[in-house]
């Protein structure tokens, strides 16, 4: 079974992380009722970021940095993740930075907060991909999480190559696996 991220906004599905091993052990009974993604945590090493934070060129000035806010979540939408919402899988506020270039959103870099642990992610545009803008919009992301002590993290699709090799750009360490089981939810039980 292959899920979509707009799968996973549906009430119906919940998501359990687990070890590689202990997911393997479940009964296969019903096929339909969860599925197995193969992930892969890092561990941040603020030493490291600060390495590599400081070789990093400036953000080009073709690109605006704006704070994540709600005044932004329809340009979002439009330009780079269509059923984005502000608090969906975290606390509100919700840490984060929307590259702009000119009336388009280029990049969304955010994380969903829990326990003073923020879980990075981004969305790029195609055109905007392979030009080194996720890391430095994630960087300034970062900087601002640890301003407040808050502690980043990255997991991502252990089959994510591009992802895998952002988060090592950024100074995230020890990659280690596990497995995201997604549940269909039984009718009359709520997660």
């Amino acid at each position: 079974m292959r899920f979509r991220r707009s799968d996973l906004t549906s009430a119906q599905w919940y998501c359990v992380s687990t070890s590689s091993a202990w997911a393997a052990e479940l009964p296969s009974r019903d096929p339909q009722a969860f599925a197995r993604l193969h992930r892969v945590s890092y561990r941040f090493d603020r030493q490291k970021f600060e390495g590599l934070r400081d070789r990093m060129p400036p953000l080009c000035s073709e690109y605006v940095l704006e704070p994540l806010q709600e005044s932004l979540v329809p340009r979002i939408r439009a330009d780079l993740e269509e059923g984005f919402e502000l608090g969906r899988w975290g606390t509100l506020p919700t840490p984060g930075f929307v590259a702009c270039a000119g009336e388009r959103c280029a990049l969304l870099a955010w994380g969903p907060m829990a326990g003073g642990m923020v879980e990075l992610g981004v969305v790029t545009a195609p055109q905007h991909r392979n030009m080194g803008l996720a890391k430095r919009v994630a960087a300034q992301l970062i900087c601002e999480l640890l301003a407040k002590q808050w502690t980043p993290h990255v997991s991502t699709n252990a089959t994510n190559e591009p992802a895998k090799h952002w988060a090592e750009s950024l100074g995230f360490v020890d990659p280690h696996d596990h497995e995201w089981l997604i549940v269909k939810q039984q009718s009359g039980c709520t997660a």
